[in-house]
């Protein structure tokens, strides 16, 4: 199955394909994600070399973005990231307003290169050629 871009569709297009309730799969999807994203960053091993423990969160966020794809799996860290702003100190501790600022500056970049990104998504941008072809 291929989707618009002509890549090989996610684990998530393959199993929901031509299901009635398909958003509403996709939805619970996003949902699980991201509560099983929570749950992974409670998991924490010490290791004796470093002071920073080992984390089962960035697992899931690749699983994550391998089953559900690059949107979906965005949409649900930032779901987990939105229901985290309820304890926002909790998850982020002192570095809250650094992510802030991370998050802001992604976003002023995304807009200033939507037209690129779009065209990009349609398969219409220029892209560098070799010499050979």
């Amino acid at each position: 199955m291929q989707n618009s871009v002509g890549l090989p569709g996610t684990l998530l297009t393959h199993t929901v394909a031509g299901a009635r309730m398909e958003g509403a799969i996709r939805a619970a999807s996003v949902a699980l994600l991201a509560a099983l994203t929570a749950a992974a960053a409670q998991i924490s091993i010490p290791l004796p070399f470093t002071p920073v423990p080992l984390t089962l969160q960035p697992m899931v966020v690749l699983l994550g973005g391998a089953v559900l794809g690059p949107r979906l799996g965005m949409s649900a860290q930032i779901l987990y990231l939105l229901l985290g702003k309820v304890r926002a100190w909790d998850i982020w501790g002192a570095q809250l307003p650094l992510a802030i600022f991370a998050f802001v500056i992604a976003l002023l970049i995304v807009w200033k290169h939507r037209t690129n990104i779009s065209r990009l998504l349609a398969g219409t941008e220029n892209t560098f050629k070799s010499k050979t072809e």
